[in-house]
């Protein structure tokens, strides 16, 4: 587990947040990509994840269902719903956002923009644009932000699909988050403790822009090869990230991950 710097006051219980992400359900629950199972690693992960002491929320940030299909929506809210945690989605280039709008639009799994929980700014950012890989938050969208920041005085933690740097991925980088650096430069200057947690990349990553702490995390399903020019596949098994915020802006985090072996991939393709 890696670590920010603070210590919580005492006797003030964290905010524990897991992060699922690029689950990619069909329809049919047993239908693969790339020869994992979606539906079954997903569950897994999830089951895995949710053994040990339960979450204050779960943040599922993109990529959700491959397909469009309501099926696959309505199949990944009866399994957060059931969890007994309260759950946050937002939409990644793979998703449908009407179809999403849709399923998530009551408690206790929701598609909304900001949520205070736990001494903690949740902020949730659509990065998703109809029919390209890429992402954007737009002019309007980071107006609200601007609003959402300027309403609070907590520290923030911000989830969204796309990430807002490059991750070292030649072929990942050209499909980020194309105003990146806006939104980072807004949480630098906020003067609060910040935090950015996405999708996208099915794989961990860890930086820093300035005081920003920024975390990428595993797919639920198949995972990216690291550093890699071109699409290729890891054979590392499906995972989750899990962050500790403390009232102060403090922070911990790890990445969980199935045991070895686990839904391993037919690595030989060349996309998805």
């Amino acid at each position: 587990m890696s670590d920010n710097t603070s210590e919580p006051p005492g006797g003030v219980k964290p905010l524990r947040v897991l992060q699922v992400s690029d689950t990619h359900l069909y329809a049919d629950p047993a239908a693969d990509l790339a020869g994992v199972p979606t539906s079954g690693s997903a569950r897994a992960v999830l089951d895995a994840a949710l053994a040990g002491e339960a979450p204050d929320l779960i943040v599922a940030t993109g990529d959700l269902v491959h397909d469009g299909s309501a099926a696959g929506y309505e199949r990944l809210r009866g399994w957060l719903a059931d969890s007994g945690v309260p759950a946050l989605v937002i939409p990644g280039n793979h998703d449908d956002p009407v179809a999403m709008a849709r399923c998530f639009a009551e408690a206790p799994v929701t598609w909304r923009e900001s949520v205070s929980i736990g001494g903690w700014q949740v902020i949730a950012l659509d990065s998703h644009v109809p029919g390209e890989p890429w992402g954007r938050l737009g002019t309007a969208q980071l107006e609200r932000l601007d609003g959402h920041l300027a309403a609070a005085d907590t520290p923030v933690l911000v989830a969204v699909h796309h990430p807002p740097v490059a991750v070292g991925a030649r072929w990942l980088d050209g499909i980020a988050l194309a105003d990146g650096e806006a939104l980072l430069a807004r949480l630098g200057a906020c003067g609060r403790p910040a935090v950015v947690i996405w999708g996208h990349i099915h794989q961990a990553f860890e930086g820093w822009y300035g005081g920003v702490r920024l975390l990428g995390a595993p797919s639920t399903c198949i995972q990216f090869a690291p550093l890699s020019g071109e699409f290729a596949l890891d054979i590392r098994p499906p995972g989750w990230r899990e962050l500790t915020l403390h009232p102060g802006g403090g922070n911990e985090t790890c990445v969980g991950r199935l045991s070895d072996g686990a839904f391993r991939p037919v690595t030989d393709c060349e996309g998805y």
